[in-house]
């Protein structure tokens, strides 16, 4: 123990006075310390906020706090091979949940997955055990003993959890201000996910009784819906898997429904379920039974009436009240210890690889966190089962440390006194003694089946203690006793205590979900509660069922003989303050708590023998400076330690200060207190400042003598130093003035070489630049050679030059390589320059083009090479134009001509800018002949192309005509306007017939593909298809006819345009629109009516009509056609989009039959691409699935 952990030990106090020692822990508190030590016991203080000092669990430490015991714990285990356990206690609030949390991140050392394991099993068990209380916002309603094994050589290869008493009254209601278990506040907040498979769950804890009897819903510092998603990813970790996680929620979800449960009715007659439709209906599911069953079970009872009889019998609403809170008690009771369960299977599955064998030795670390003595305005069972887990405690408390006390002056051979403390074990008797005592009478009145009371309880209880037992009294209540504990007298009211010691369910309702329930999960919490079914023959009787009180002492039993064979640690924890205020210190609070938990005993014992201990060794380290080294000889090692302690505390002046207060033991040094540490460290110290001040005057007078020896050898190494040091001086000093006077004749030289470089690009000037650089004065032979290869060089390194002018060309690389760049590229600029002269001369134009490309590249200016080309190039083309024209240069000459013929008068011009006068003259000859039959062959192409029906139709095509008769066959712009006259003719005489016009300008990409797919068809069926699905894109018969025409027009006659494609239909009208305005003229209307009275005209797919002849008399034209009327499939949608519901009008000349099927059409045609839609959609879903099965098959 170091100076500086003296205030951390209580026991090492001068004053062991209450004030003193509450006044020193308060001063570590106010100073952010808030553990400090009884000797081996911890003592924790809760700040209620959180402190800097668990950064590093592992970092070692010497002061007092968690992370030392821990270590002293794990050390201890390692040395001795034998388990360990801590004990955490204190009252509720005072923070022993998160004590244990600190033990776990230090002892739980192994493998990285068992690690996560136990310390994710903290969220999980704190959702479902731990609770608001008055005193506490996280307390802990269950008591919790963790097991971790640990091999040979310390490490983790396992752990298990046993839970005890959970208070299960909490879930049917808790006091004024406190709060029902988190878990069922996170399932209405946080389960959002699992929303949807828990029916009509709300969504705010305000919806459910058992959660608002407290009045208190959020507490500070939680956040239920983050500590949800926190419990269900520590599940996950713990390896319970999602159905399991849905029906330990189902169960939970049942719970909340089945509270909101009301009864109603007399109580002398039976109770009915007033909410089943809203309540039953949704929790009998939950837990796989139907709701009418539930409802039966709840309001009912069944009991043997006689030998094989059964009779029901109905319950009144306290009694259905009360069976309902049993069920809900025993089915969270039962989630409760499955969720243990299940932690301690997946521990034990996940470890038993790692889990030693068992040949090896394996020792344990227990940790034990269980429910701090409580005192209420009302105290029922759940405090005296409670206090009396804290009364065993104390009571192990207490034989270990006061009687370890005893035992260790014993093994020591130190002489102590009678050691006397206050103990508890009389009122551990008067809980848990023989033959009789207070559980044991409880357990009697409860076996006498409905006579039991609880007044009749608590008159035994008198009768049995009552001036027999120094710490019962009764009360003036009718049923209230009081009963001394270690930690202050508490009196409990009787009331329920028959009923909690029970804890029994109603047969009804065991037999209900052990038998009926449709989920195994909901059935197996039933398992052992479920009796058999009632039969005709005799069966062996089940063993009578435990008490609750009989349990939890069994339980507690087994607790006490596991701390009996470990080596157990004490940490006491104390609440600072009631409120919960962060850095708060009541005094009262404080100082009550150090009384009743054993400190001020373990400080006046501890104090009453011997309080300060050091090892032998340690001791002897420590103070053998006080003795002298002759006296101590070689006692200071470890075999001689014992002696050398009793010669030092055999020195005079060290036997003053510790006459009678000290013992060396067997293996340690005993000190009465820390006055007697204080008077040996005072003679440590004095005795330290005696030989510092002998080793301060040793050490002058070395120096001293260091200095007169070696003064002189000093000097003389000095003055050779500074000789040398004078020589190099002025050895640089030469070298200097010769190198700057070298450097100022080169920087001139330098200077205006740079100057040159960026002023001038002549080559001579930067020749006569390095010249005197690279020769220095020298002939000038040896400067051609030097620049001759300069102009080849990559680097100033590659020229081969002479040592001497390479030594003073490498003195200025830098330099010489700019010069040498910006030379190379004077040179490269004038000789492609000279090249584009040449090819400019020469008239190359492919030898002209590479050189533009080249001094593009290279960023030089060839404005005018480039202008020179273009001249070129427009040359060639113009004179290759123009012979083509005049003198043909292909198989046709006449071909030849008129593919140029559009653009001859731009030829002629430029030919003329361009000074081929040759060429423009033929070219204007060859013109005048062909000029007339090219621009009438012209004229006919662009009739075509534009489709123009006042030309093509008009009088004058006779004029036409007899032209056409003049045209050569081979034009295949005759033929085309033959057969695109033909087109017009008929579709006018459809036009007329049916009074419409069509407005189609062109054909659609889709059109064109299918009228392809018609022309190329290789079998009839395959020709029938396209020609269906034509009709269809088309919409009407008349539509499809103009589509096949116009096709094969456009495919067999317009050769001369390009090739057919999706984009481009080069202009062709199916059929020329005209003017609305014009077609509802009442010249138009007139036309139309005249036609209308004309017979139709006969007219198949199979007859083409025949061009008519010219007559021999040519005869004025006749006036133009009357104009297209509107087509009736416009009409009709236009008519549809603005959703009128009067039907269309009789048009003129088409009677109601017709339009009639026209409308039928257009609404299959609808139908049929709604239907073609549909599955496109479909085949593009299957299309994207079949995609996504292909990826994840080749990832």
């Amino acid at each position: 123990m170091d100076d500086d952990d003296d205030d951390d030990d209580l026991a090492e106090l001068e004053s062991l006075s209450e004030e003193s020692v509450l006044e020193h822990v308060r001063s570590r508190f106010y100073a952010d310390n808030i553990y400090t030590l009884v000797g081996s016991i911890l003592v924790a203080v809760n700040p209620f906020k959180s402190l800097g000092i668990y950064d590093n669990p592992h970092k070692p430490r010497r002061e007092a706090h968690v992370y030392r015991t821990a270590m002293e714990c794990y050390d201890a285990m390692l040395e001795t091979k034998r388990s360990q356990s801590v004990l955490i206690s204190g009252e509720s609030g005072a923070g022993k949940t998160e004590t244990c949390k600190h033990i776990l991140a230090y002892v739980a050392r192994g493998d990285a997955s068992v690690e996560d394991q136990i310390i994710k099993s903290n969220p999980v068990l704190e959702a479902y055990g731990n609770a608001k209380t008055l005193r506490n916002n996280n307390s802990s309603r269950f008591g919790k003993w963790m097991r971790l094994d640990f091999s040979g050589r310390g490490v983790l290869g396992g752990g298990s959890v046993t839970n005890y008493l959970l208070e299960k009254s909490r879930v049917v209601a808790c006091a004024s201000g406190e709060r029902n278990y988190h878990a069922l506040y996170q399932l209405v907040v946080g389960a959002r996910k699992e929303r949807a498979a828990l029916g009509p769950l709300p969504a705010t804890p305000e919806s459910f009784g058992c959660l608002m009897s407290g009045r208190c819903v959020t507490v500070e510092g939680l956040d239920d819906a983050r500590d949800w998603t926190e419990q269900r990813r520590a599940l996950d970790v713990l390896g319970v898997s999602v159905p399991e996680q849905s029906d330990a929620i189902a169960v939970l979800a049942a719970i909340l429904w089945l509270m909101n449960c009301e009864f109603y009715g007399d109580d002398e007659g039976g109770g009915r379920a007033a909410n089943v439709a809203t309540t039953l209906a949704i929790a009998g599911p939950l837990v796989g039974v139907e709701a009418d069953r539930l409802e039966t079970a709840l309001t009912t009872r069944t009991e043997q009436m006689g030998k094989g009889s059964m009779v029901t019998l109905p319950l009144s609403p306290s009694q259905a009240a009360a069976a309902r809170n049993a069920l809900a008690k025993h089915l969270y009771a039962r989630l409760f210890d499955w969720l243990v369960a299940r932690i301690n299977r997946s521990l034990d599955s996940k470890t038993a690889a790692a889990r030693p064998s068992t040949t090896t030795t394996t020792t344990h670390i227990g940790i034990l966190d269980i429910f701090g003595f409580e005192v209420f305005a009302t105290n029922s069972f759940e405090q005296l089962c409670i206090n009396y887990a804290n009364e065993k405690l104390q009571l192990v408390f207490n034989n270990v440390v006061f009687a370890q006390e005893v035992q260790t002056y014993e093994a020591e051979g130190v002489p102590s006194t009678a050691l006397r403390f206050d103990d508890n074990a009389a009122c551990v008797a008067l809980l848990d003694g023989k033959p009789v005592n207070a559980f044991s009478l409880l357990d009697d009145e409860c076996a006498g089946g409905a006579a039991a009371r609880d007044d009749k309880y608590r008159s035994k209880c008198v009768r049995a203690f009552q001036g027999k037992n120094a710490h019962f009294s009764s009360s003036t209540h009718l049923y209230g006793f009081t009963v001394g504990h270690f930690a202050g007298h508490v009196e409990y009211d009787a009331r329920g205590f028959v009923e909690k010691n029970r804890d029994a369910l109603s047969t009804t309702l065991s037999t209900l979900f052990a038998v009926h329930s449709t989920l195994s999960f909901a059935a197996s919490l039933f398992d052992d509660g479920a009796p058999p079914s009632p039969g005709v023959g005799k069966k062996k009787a089940a063993p009578a069922k435990k008490t609750l009180s009989a349990a939890f002492r069994a339980q507690l039993s087994g607790l006490v003989k596991a701390l009996e064979a470990t080596d157990p640690h004490f940490i006491r924890c104390i609440k600072s303050n009631a409120a919960k205020r962060p850095g708060c210190f009541e005094d009262t609070l404080c100082l009550e708590q150090l009384r009743y938990s054993g400190l001020f005993e373990a400080i006046r014992i501890r104090r009453a023998g011997y309080a300060t201990r050091m090892s032998h060794t340690l001791f002897a380290r420590r103070y053998a400076i006080v003795v002298s080294t002759a006296a101590l000889g070689d006692r200071r090692r470890k075999r001689d330690a014992k002696r050398a302690c009793e010669t030092i505390l055999a020195d005079p002046r060290v036997a003053v200060a510790c006459k009678d207060r000290s013992y060396v033991g067997t293996t340690q040094v005993f000190l009465k207190d820390a006055a007697v540490r204080r008077s040996l460290d005072a003679l440590r110290e004095e005795q330290a400042g005696e030989r510092l001040k002998f080793a301060q005057a040793a050490w002058r007078g070395y120096t001293i003598r260091e200095k007169s020896e070696l003064a002189a050898h000093r000097r003389k190494r000095r003055l050779a130093r500074r000789a040398r040091a004078a020589a190099a001086f002025l050895q640089r000093c030469a070298r200097g003035a010769a190198a700057r006077r070298t450097t100022r004749a080169a920087l001139g030289t330098l200077e205006r070489l740079r100057g040159l470089t960026k002023s001038t690009r002549n080559r001579a000037a930067l020749d006569g630049a390095l010249i005197p650089l690279l020769g220095g004065g020298g002939p000038e032979a040896d400067l051609s050679v030097a620049l001759g290869p300069l102009w080849a060089s990559a680097s100033v390194d590659d020229l081969p030059l002479a040592p001497a002018l390479r030594r003073r060309l490498g003195a200025h690389a830098a330099e010489v390589a700019v010069a040498v760049n910006h030379l190379r590229r004077l040179r490269l600029e004038a000789s492609i320059d000279a090249e584009i002269a040449e090819a400019t001369a020469a008239r190359d134009v492919a030898w002209l083009g590479a050189l533009i490309e080249t001094a593009v590249a290279l960023e030089i200016d060839v404005t005018a090479a480039r202008a020179d080309l273009a001249t070129f190039l427009e040359r060639e083309a113009t004179l290759r134009d123009l012979k083509r024209f005049s003198e043909g240069g292909g198989n046709d000459e006449e071909e030849d001509r008129f593919a140029v013929f559009d653009r001859i008068h731009d030829l002629l011009e430029g030919g003329a800018r361009l000074g081929l006068d040759d060429a423009v003259a033929a070219a204007k000859r060859t013109y005048e002949e062909v000029a007339p039959t090219l621009e009438r062959r012209a004229a006919l192409r662009r009739a075509c192309e534009t489709v123009d029906a006042s030309v093509l139709l008009a009088d004058s095509v006779e004029e036409l005509g007899q032209e056409e008769d003049e045209m050569p066959d081979e034009w295949p712009e005759k033929k085309a306007a033959a057969e695109l006259r033909r087109m017009l003719e008929c579709e006018r005489e459809i036009c007329l017939r049916i009074d419409a016009q069509f407005d189609r300008q062109a054909l659609t990409p889709r059109e064109v593909e299918l009228c392809r797919r018609v022309e190329r068809a290789a079998s009839a069926r395959a020709r029938a298809d396209a020609e269906n699905a034509l009709r269809y894109a088309a919409g009407s018969a008349e539509v499809f006819d103009a589509l096949c025409r116009a096709y094969k027009w456009r495919a067999v006659y317009c050769t001369w345009l390009p090739a057919l494609d999706n984009a481009v239909f080069c202009g062709l009208h199916i059929l020329r629109a005209r003017e609305r305005g014009e077609a509802d003229s009442p010249s138009a209307r007139r036309r139309r009516n005249e036609a209308s009275r004309r017979p139709p005209v006969e007219r198949t797919t199979t007859t083409t009509p025949r061009r008519p002849t010219a007559p021999s008399n040519p005869k004025p034209p006749p006036p133009p056609p009357p104009p297209l009327p509107p087509s009736p499939l416009l009409l009709l949608e236009e008519k549809q989009k603005k959703k009128t519901k009067n039907p269309p009008p009789a048009y003129a000349g088409v009677d109601a039959t017709t339009l009639r099927r026209l409308e039928a059409s257009r609404v299959a045609r609808d139908r049929e691409k709604a239907r073609l839609a549909r599955i496109d959609r479909e085949l593009d879903t299957i299309s994207r699935s079949v995609g996504r099965r292909r990826k994840q098959a080749w990832r």
